[in-house]
């Protein structure tokens, strides 16, 4: 969904064209005919779900409403990324493929169609809202891996622009479900988990509950490194607004859809 407010920190190299501004009027989920004030309250808490649904149909409505949210994707370009990752391709190389299998899912659950796309070594670079899959390839191209792996600052980027009530429809859409593509741990893995929690606890304004704000972690490559700090954060944050999978749950028959579910449900 789009969103005017970017920062002047991230607003570094090349970026994507403006979006349009995020819509400011209801709209059912694809596949939802739920009443609005049904939608809203599956948005706005999804584990309530199971006591607003009878039948097995309001249910599956339910659920599509609940998977209505912004989605932003964070992709790592630390220096690692432009190793070997099998096939005469790189991690970088992999990380782009992901997004291009993602996204055209996504935009089925993203009520504007628009999704952010965030960089990340030393430095943040908003990239600008994807529109389109097209745009992916051309994104990728004018960045390339260089730097270390600074997560804590992305978060703290992504998180401080686009969690729950920053966003201008936050009332239409309050969940925001955070993508992280990575390939290995953290320069400071203190200071991510500090920087989640402090989103994730309602007491500092950003959301109503815990359900409002999902992150999901997604490894590319297979270092050990990054499996551990993964675990760490899937296992450790409380409330658990984390879930961390393998790249190869995109390419399995359903697997995005249920890494968006996990997101928020597991």
């Amino acid at each position: 969904m789009g969103n005017t407010c970017t920062s002047e920190s991230s607003a570094r190299g090349w970026q994507l064209p403006p979006a349009p501004a995020p819509a400011t009027e209801f709209v059912n989920a694809k596949g939802s005919d739920v009443p609005k004030q049904y939608a809203l309250a599956a948005r706005a808490n999804p584990d309530l779900i199971h006591t607003m649904a009878d039948t097995s149909t309001e249910l599956s409505d339910l659920k599509k409403e609940a998977l209505a949210r912004q989605y932003v994707l964070i992709v790592d370009k630390s220096t690692s990324m432009g190793w070997g990752d099998g096939a005469g391709k790189t991690r970088w190389d992999s990380a782009r493929a992901a997004v291009e299998t993602m996204v055209l899912t996504i935009f089925e659950h993203d009520i504007d169609h628009t999704v952010p796309l965030y960089f990340f070594d030393r430095n943040v670079d908003f990239v600008g809202e994807l529109t389109s899959a097209s745009q992916v390839q051309q994104a990728f191209r004018e960045y390339s891996p260089g730097g270390s792996t600074n997560l804590d600052a992305a978060l703290l980027e992504a998180l401080g622009t686009y969690a729950g009530t920053k966003r201008p429809n936050y009332e239409l859409v309050p969940g925001t479900t955070f993508i992280v593509l990575l390939d290995g741990g953290a320069d400071d893995e203190s200071a991510v988990l500090r920087t989640i929690r402090h989103f994730a606890d309602p007491a500092n304004g950003y959301i109503a509950n815990h359900t409002q704000i999902a992150i999901s972690l997604v490894q590319i490559g297979d270092d050990d490194v990054a499996e551990r700090f993964l675990k760490t954060l899937d296992n450790t944050v409380d409330p658990d607004i984390c879930d961390t999978k393998k790249d190869d749950i995109l390419y399995q028959a359903g697997g995005i859809d249920k890494m968006l579910y996990d997101a928020i449900f597991d």
